[in-house]
């Protein structure tokens, strides 16, 4: 199976409509669908000659989701195998691919610096904008730094067929809970033009968020997560610029982006409660959580040269990202001293990042058919450079301002043998320079009552490099059935940022200076192995695979000490994609994954101990869905979500969910109506990801209600 469909029906929602029909005899009609080929792989090969596990979700599948009201994070959550739930805010944390971290492209750049970052990626992206979201799982050095876990690269959408288009999109939402609080509005209008030579478009969104509540009708914190900020009562505006040229043997295309979200915030939350809730008792004093990011990025490809096609793309970006302010309490041990023993804590302890991001990538493809009928080599260069810096409201740095160069080489060969092997090697070099700064970093105020001086931390020049390796290959025993088997490495340093945020000696209160040399971080390999097939044939796609990862270097946040540590550990998993045509009106199908993992916990050399649940969320996932078509043009669909517990950690459970959701569409006048219904029995449970973040039950949003209208001519 090459492609992953969105299926949009629970087994109620299923049953109802088997209910209905007489019979179901119908053979579906049989489409014969070209080669699918993904950006993010930087090569043209077909992906049923890949090995290893890719996904490609289409824009029109994640529009058709967005109708029962989820975000896209719920969106790959629910329906990309061994990605992790969503928390319900706009941050990413602890949504990982296989445990470990993901890194964010849009058109195969860079969103954020994985020196230091806020995990906000997904809520930023506008999802009426896109065209497509590739998927690749595995440890992957294809891009560089960061793709421990996969990499998830964002297709925006261009300018379209020939002519001149409108599209616009409204959404409105309410929770039975309260319904006026709780109203929201999702607002997405284009413009785009194709001429013979050019094409144009140009797209804007706006979408204002107003109360959430539980399944019990009680409003939902602004701020659960201490500082990462909430999923309500935040204003987001993009907008988009995508323009392409052709002629001749060149082409350019040309993506730029202005993004801005502001959350307000009303409450403090109250940490002592289960689940955690809304302190009516006080009144937020902090200045708004924030996101400004500004993206562009030029691709460039001449198809003149008879040795290869050459493709080059620079690109950048730059964000201003601002937490939520969270007061000192037993679950906020530690914040910034104002310098006052009477009024210790210091109220302009928010906390602000700036990062600043260019590079630009070197892409070359050519054919080695004379060598090897059907061999391609795919090889270039990578270079980046990223600036950043995080301080307080009074400007004070709380992390070491850095800066750092890369530089990389890679190629990578795919080398058909005969109609029945496909082979697939490649090596990636890269070697980071980065330059630490000096800073003084803060006295801390300890919610116990004692102050934790400040401390000189002594920056330095400090270079990492590696070279890094994959092997693979496809078997195709029939025209139907891949089986693959893969070997690759993914190459990283961990949140360096985050390590000097924490700098102190082994007597947090000894002032002696800090060399960042003693606490720096070493830089992560992880070797995943990866064995799996896909078959596809008829009304019937299934793919699966199990996996592998291990790693010396592993990174794991400890939320009861708030420490960051390096120990070895090792990953494993397996998942599932079923898709099936019942007939030519109905396709069911299933999303299923398992992901599990221990480490060294007391860094002895033995793996002794598994994984808190920050990293493994919830071992195992299913998502079954199905969509029916009625003879009078409706279509109606939904899913069944379902989460396993954890219970692996002492005294640090996470609780299993179902959740049912559905929606139905129907063509009116010019456009569509769209009509949702998430959490459609209100059903009051914890949510998984948010509850493993830091060890406090969060609950889930309960029932929510979307209808919508979209226009397109």
């Amino acid at each position: 199976m090459n492609r992953v469909l969105l299926g949009q029906a629970s087994l109620l929602t299923l049953a109802v409509v088997l209910a209905s029909q007489p019979t179901m005899a119908a053979e579906p009609d049989v489409v014969e669908l070209d080669p699918i080929h993904v950006s993010a792989t930087r090569s043209d090969t077909d992906l049923s000659a890949t090995p290893g596990t890719i996904e490609v979700i289409s824009g029109d599948e994640i529009t058709q989701r967005l109708a029962t009201g989820i975000s896209l994070s719920d969106i790959l959550g629910r329906y990309v195998a061994g990605f992790a739930p969503g928390n319900g805010t706009i941050s990413g944390a602890s949504q990982d691919m296989r445990g470990r971290n993901v890194q964010f492209l849009v058109n195969g750049v860079p969103r954020s610096s994985e020196l230091r970052g806020f995990s906000r990626d997904l809520a930023l992206i506008d999802p009426f904008s896109i065209e497509s979201v590739e998927v690749i799982k595995g440890s992957n050095a294809l891009f560089g730094n960061g793709a421990t876990g996969g990499l998830i690269n964002i297709v925006t959408k261009g300018a379209g067929k020939k002519g001149t288009h409108f599209t616009g999109d409204i959404r409105l939402s309410a929770q039975d809970a309260d319904v006026g609080d709780s109203l929201s509005t999702d607002v997405a209008v284009s413009v785009a033009h194709r001429g013979e030579d050019f094409g144009i478009r140009l797209g804007a969104g706006y979408t204002v968020l107003g109360d959430r509540f539980d399944a019990k009708g009680n409003l939902s914190p602004s701020d659960p997560l201490l500082g990462q900020g909430g999923g309500d009562n935040f204003d987001r505006y993009s907008l988009n610029l995508a323009a392409d040229y052709g002629q001749g043997n060149h082409d350019f295309e040309l993506n730029a982006s202005l993004y801005r979200l502001e959350q307000d915030i009303e409450h403090y939350t109250d940490y002592t409660t289960d689940p955690v809730s809304v302190d009516y008792g006080s009144t937020y004093t902090g200045q708004n959580v924030y996101d400004g990011t500004k993206t562009i990025s030029l691709a460039y490809t001449n198809t003149s040269f008879d040795f290869a096609e050459i493709k080059i793309t620079p690109y950048y970006s730059e964000s201003e990202r601002r937490a939520a302010y969270a007061p000192v309490s037993a679950a906020n041990s530690l914040v910034y001293y104002s310098g006052d023993p009477l009024d210790p804590v210091d109220p302009n302890g928010q906390s602000v990042l700036f990062t600043e991001q260019y590079g630009v990538r070197l892409t070359l493809n050519s054919d080695l058919s004379s060598v090897v009928e059907g061999a391609t080599l795919t090889y270039g260069s990578d270079y980046g450079h990223d600036n950043v810096s995080q301080e307080i409201l009074d400007g004070r740095d709380i992390i070491a301002p850095m800066e750092q160069d890369s530089l990389a080489f890679f190629a990578q060969a795919q080398v058909p043998l005969g109609k029945k092997f496909d082979l697939s090697a490649g090596i990636r070099y890269e070697k980071f320079f980065l330059d630490v700064k000096s800073f003084n970093r803060p006295a801390v105020y300890a919610f116990a009552g004692y102050v934790l001086p400040a401390v000189d931390v002594i920056g330095t020049e400090v270079d990492y490099a590696a070279t890094v390796f994959n092997v693979g290959a496809v078997f195709h025993p029939t025209e139907d059935v891949d089986l693959f088997a893969k070997f690759s490495q993914g190459f990283s340093i961990p949140d360096v940022g985050g390590f000097t945020r924490r700098a102190m000696n082994a007597n947090p209160f000894d002032t002696t200076p800090i060399s960042y040399a003693n606490i720096a971080p070493e830089a992560q390999i992880v070797d995943t192995y990866e064995v799996g097939a896909r078959y596809s044939k008829g009304p019937l796609a299934l793919s699966g695979a199990v996996f592998l990862s291990t790693s010396e270097e592993g990174t794991t946040f400890d939320a009861a000490t708030n420490e960051v540590s390096q120990q070895k550990e090792e990953l494993w998993g397996a998942e599932l994609n079923a898709e099936y045509d019942v007939s030519s009106t109905l396709q069911v199908g299933t999303v299923l994954s398992y992901t599990e993992g221990r480490y060294d916990s007391d860094d002895d050399g033995d793996i002794d101990d598994w994984l808190p649940n920050n990293r493994i969320v919830a071992p195992f996932t299913a998502t079954l869905f199905a969509d029916y078509q009625f003879d009078f043009g409706m279509k109606l669909g939904g899913d069944l979500v379902y989460t396993g517990q954890r219970n692996k950690v002492t005294g640090s459970d996470v609780d299993e969910t179902i959740t049912v959701n559905m929606q139905a569409s129907y063509d009116l006048g010019e456009g569509t109506v769209t009509a949702g219904v998430n959490n459609l029995f209100d059903r009051s449970q914890m949510n998984p990801t948010a509850s493993a973040i830091r060890g406090f039950p969060v609950a889930d949003y309960g029932r929510s209600l979307w209808v919508g209208y979209s226009i397109s001519y």
